[in-house]
């Protein structure tokens, strides 16, 4: 997991309906926090080095908007409060890092009100325009969101929706490259990747744009499973996705990944964006010795132009790609 300097990051792992928790948030707003939203009498004092700065009361409600629960303000002796949430039980202030090393105390704290803090026609502006900002960049944010039991059968369907538009693409309807009646991918190697991996949404916004499966064992990963809806290709999203596992995952220092050799998009995709290498290719010479169906035997005895590349990327020698226009 990707560390914070917020107070309470390591426990604020309460969701919103989109599956965000604050430390999302906080990645989000750390884009958006500006002199424009700080407070006015610390303008001067306010850098992009100390972005938190003067901030705490807008983002403060700002998240019991989206948590609700309640803020309270640890005094701070000037006649001021500094504002954190409390969303039923999970304390976190995102707006700690102004202070430092300064620890503050944040028991026994009073409630605060936005009421009274935007009887302050300025506060009540700023919280707008933070709040309009907010709302605008998740609109366009990629982000991964842990799959749901209730969402479940739509990420297989959606799943092989996307692996059937490739293959169809470069085959046409071609029964032998189908695992099962009119799919490229069986609901079972779907379900078995879910059940055995960590599986998550590929979000934009509030829209679900596709979704990945990946195994994680120390510093080695293993991307099963990664689609985005074919009528969202070309936006980057897919990119976004695989640099948010990335950074959800920095302890993994070498990542692994298949594809079917006829997928001409998607080893672009591995090799040119994401920096992976093609390192082993799978094929009736040789096997994949790993493939749980048929034990590496006669995967391709069927067809002898079928195939699949294996990628590995180092993180520690490979770097990704950062070009976001595609």
């Amino acid at each position: 997991m990707k560390k914070y300097g917020f107070y309470g990051w390591k426990n604020a792992d309460i969701k919103d309906k989109n599956g965000l928790t604050p430390r999302d948030y906080y990645d989000i707003l750390s884009e958006i926090w500006c002199v424009k939203t700080c407070a006015p009498r610390m303008r001067g004092d306010w850098s992009a080095e100390n972005k938190t700065l003067g901030q705490c009361s807008i983002t403060a409600f700002l998240m019991q908007d989206i948590y609700g629960g309640k803020v309270y303000g640890v005094p701070l002796g000037d006649g001021n409060y500094h504002c954190y949430n409390d969303a039923g039980g999970c304390v976190f202030d995102l707006t700690s890092e102004q202070f430092g090393k300064v620890e503050l105390n944040y028991e026994n704290c009073p409630e605060q009100f936005r009421e009274v803090h935007f009887k302050k026609e300025e506060k009540r502006q700023r919280y707008e325009l933070l709040k309009a900002r907010l709302f605008e960049r998740i609109d366009k944010t990629v982000y991964l969101a842990p799959l749901t039991q209730d969402d479940r059968d739509r990420f297989v369907r959606d799943n092989q929706d996307a692996f059937n538009y490739g293959a169809l693409l470069e085959f046409g309807r071609r029964e032998e490259h189908f695992e099962e009646d009119g799919e490229i991918i069986s609901r079972q190697t779907i379900e078995r990747s879910i059940d055995e991996g960590e599986a998550y949404r590929i979000m934009r916004g509030y829209e679900k744009a596709g979704g990945l499966v990946i195994k994680v064992n120390g510093e080695k990963g293993d991307l099963d499973l990664l689609f985005v809806s074919p009528d969202l290709h070309g936006k980057g999203i897919g990119y976004a996705a695989w640099c948010a596992v990335e950074k959800l995952h920095p302890e993994v220092k070498v990542w692994e990944t298949v594809t079917p050799y006829f997928e001409k998009r998607n080893i672009h995709f591995y090799v040119n964006r994401c920096g992976f290498h093609i390192v082993e290719f799978y094929n009736s010479h040789h096997p994949d010795p790993h493939d749980p169906e048929t034990g590496g035997e006669n995967r391709f005895e069927d067809d002898e132009n079928d195939g699949m590349f294996r990628f590995e990327k180092r993180i520690d020698q490979t770097p990704a790609n950062r070009d976001t226009t595609g």
